[in-house]
């Protein structure tokens, strides 16, 4: 087997306080709005007929279904199946879909709430969310320089891999799978997961802890449901800031289209890197 690259610590650990840097600065401007005229840029609450009053059962019940749903795949490895590109983004788009349609029949059709009640509703815009994008690149990159750091650094174990989807996004030639995979990655996943996280979880969370403590929980089980230690501390960081952007306008869309930038960014990254070994 080829050597692994020796890592350079200290260039890794200089990006990373750089980045935070940055991203400390735009989240000052980000939040400056919200401390100094609260009243002028907090959305209004929600009317009763599309407030996430679900009961707690129902609320709970979403980190298990999208786990669930992307466990899928697993009987037909079992079966014997092969593991096409084909059929695992096929996969993950249908486990997107259907994690949706089960939560809209049980917390809108069942309770006789519209969608709007998933967040899927106009969102109350302000132009200092423009730098929404300024404040997640940068803290999550920095987030993933000190986990590196500290696997290869402390731990003493080889660089972390991409997460699967990626390392399959760097096999793929045929131009009608790689827009398949962009579907399935930038434009399924993050309707799904913003919906069922944000949309569901956060917003119920949040009426009943406070925002804070919403933003967490929600933040640690999307970052848990991707099963994916290793980009632990990024996806914990991109859902603390996708949480605020619902907070912030009163809709899922503007994360969602924060969410798509970020994997579509991440899936292009993958196609232009070279594979490792």
């Amino acid at each position: 087997m080829p050597d692994t690259p020796a890592l350079d610590h200290a260039a890794v650990f200089a990006g990373a306080v750089v980045c935070a840097m940055a991203g400390t600065v735009c989240s000052g401007l980000l939040l400056a709005p919200r401390l100094l005229w609260p009243e002028r840029v907090t959305p209004p609450p929600d009317p009763p007929e599309i407030r996430a009053d679900w009961a707690w059962p129902s609320l709970l019940a979403v980190p298990p279904l999208v786990i669930l749903f992307q466990t899928v795949a697993w009987p037909l490895r079992w079966a014997g199946v092969p593991r096409t590109p084909w059929m695992a983004f096929g996969v993950a788009m249908g486990s997107g879909v259907a994690a949706v349609a089960v939560a809209w029949v049980l917390l809108c059709r069942r309770a006789g709430k519209p969608a709007a009640a998933l967040g899927l509703r106009w969102p109350h815009w302000k132009p200092h969310l423009l730098l929404m994008p300024l404040v997640g690149y940068p803290l999550g990159l920095s987030l993933m320089l000190l986990a590196i750091l500290f696997e290869v650094g402390v731990l003493k174990r080889p660089l972390p891999s991409p997460q699967a989807a990626l390392q399959l996004m760097r096999s793929l030639q045929d131009p009608a799978l790689r827009a398949f995979a962009v579907v399935a990655v930038a434009v399924v996943a993050p309707v799904a997961e913003e919906i069922l996280f944000r949309g569901v979880l956060f917003r119920g969370l949040r009426l009943r802890w406070g925002l804070l403590p919403a933003m967490l929980a929600s933040a640690a089980l999307f970052s848990a449901a991707h099963l994916d230690p290793g980009h632990a501390l990024p996806l914990f960081a991109l859902g603390m800031l996708l949480a605020f952007t619902v907070e912030e306008t009163g809709s899922v869309w503007p994360g969602i289209v924060l969410h798509a930038m970020v994997n579509g960014i991440a899936t292009l990254l993958a196609w232009k890197m070279p594979a490792a070994g």
